[in-house]
């Protein structure tokens, strides 16, 4: 209003309050309260500060009174110049004072802001902020994320994506509804983009939820249940509409790419191989985790060597500590002199494709034959073993000839004969 206006507003708004002061029947309080506040609501700063200072006006008074205009103007179709001024102005003045004003009734100015097409979200942003417990400002932000999510349509930009759920980033720590909310937001949208452009760019919804993350959430599923709720809506609305097809698979295999490309880039710059690691990455079928490894080889201008591709593989499948087994082993082969490194590895690789080799290993070292046999010298061990062989071969010698003889009682004369009882 400027200076000489304010000092008139404030002198009016003094003499307003002064005349309340006068009352003593309470309910006469707050029905002269509310004459004043809908008659100058351009007043209304300056007659809430008055008021606030007198000892004879309770300041719960006056909250609830313009709590209960601003919400009944908000569930109006059409409202007045006056009405709108009171509503800005009433919304304003009770978020500068929030930190005085109970939790309860920053709930429900809160709900007011958010309903009104006159408030801007800065000042809807402000009113939770002032909220004074973590839960109900988590209720609101969660309140406020719903209903960004409803308005978001074909329309509806990345940019402005990015920008408005940064704008509700850091005013409370984020509660499973608020993160489920921003994930459903993103996931709309891309929706939207495949069913309009048939892809989606990523760069700007990055912001938000990274692309490691996507994938762990499991992103394009996510995707295909809002696709399938909008495709829904838009056959009861705009049934002769052509929309293209979301397709999962094609949007996973974009995540894929992306991480393979951070994954190049950050080896080429620190020499580090980072693989993200989840129980999304771990379940990739064998055609995408070749997929994944092609790419990074692509993408570092150099060939991978065996052990980086068996590195990737570790990590994608969470294997580590079975990769530092390896490594170890390896290690340890490399010390040996050239002739038993050879006959170690050669061995090694017979028990790698034996799986009857590897059971029977194991059950030596199950049972402790290995230890009966330390400090014996080779042929020690092999006099040992020949003895041990020949019992074996012996005891399966007489089972095979008892089994014959059963099957000549029997009367089996062919496997794929039926058997004469």
């Amino acid at each position: 209003m400027g200076r000489i206006g304010d000092f008139i507003g404030s002198k009016k708004a003094k003499k307003l309050v002064a005349e309340v002061e006068n009352k003593d029947d309470k309910e006469e309080v707050r029905k002269k309260i509310n004459e004043i506040i809908k008659k100058y609501p351009e007043l209304l700063d300056e007659v809430v500060n008055t008021a606030k200072e007198s000892d004879q006006i309770e300041d719960e008074v006056i909250i609830e009174i313009l709590i209960k205009n601003i919400e009944t103007i908000v569930d109006k179709k059409e409202i007045s110049e006056k009405e709108k001024t009171l509503l800005n102005l009433g919304v304003k003045v009770l978020a500068a004072i929030g930190k005085e004003i109970p939790d309860k009734y920053l709930d429900k100015l809160a709900d007011a802001a958010r309903k009104s097409r006159h408030i801007d979200r800065q000042t809807e942003i402000n009113v939770i902020k002032q909220m004074g417990d973590k839960k109900s400002k988590q209720k609101q932000v969660a309140k406020s994320l719903r209903r960004i999510h409803a308005g978001i349509n074909e329309k509806t930009t990345d940019a402005y994506i990015q920008s408005v759920i940064g704008e509700f980033e850091g005013i409370v720590e984020s509660s499973k509804s608020i993160k489920d909310l921003k994930r459903d937001i993103i996931a709309k949208k891309i929706a939207y983009n495949y069913m309009n452009n048939k892809s989606t760019q990523l760069y700007s919804l990055t912001k938000i939820i990274s692309i490691d993350e996507m994938f762990m959430i499991n992103m394009p599923e996510i995707v295909q249940n809002q696709y399938n709720e909008i495709m829904k809506k838009e056959k009861k609305n705009n049934s002769e509409k052509k929309y293209h097809k979301y397709d999962k698979q094609k949007f996973r295999m974009e995540l894929l790419n992306q991480m393979a490309k951070d994954a190049a880039y950050k080896y080429k710059e620190t020499g580090e191989l980072k693989i993200s690691q989840s129980q999304q990455m771990k379940k990739i079928t064998a055609e995408e985790e070749e997929f994944f490894i092609n790419k990074i080889d692509i993408l570092t201008n150099k060939k991978l060597d065996e052990r980086q591709i068996i590195l990737i593989k570790a990590k994608i499948r969470g294997n580590l500590e079975e990769l530092i087994n390896l490594e170890e082993v390896t290690s340890i082969i490399n010390k040996l002199p050239i002739d038993e490194r050879n006959q170690a590895i050669n061995q090694m690789r017979n028990i790698a494709e034996n799986k009857e080799l590897r059971k029977i290993i194991r059950t030596i070292q199950k049972v402790g034959l290995d230890k009966a046999f330390k400090g014996m010298d080779e042929s020690s061990i092999e006099k040992r073993m020949k003895v041990f062989k020949e019992t074996v071969d012996a005891q399966k010698e007489k089972k095979d000839k008892e089994e014959q003889t059963q099957s000549a009682h029997l009367g089996v004369t062919d496997d794929n004969e039926e058997v004469s009882l």
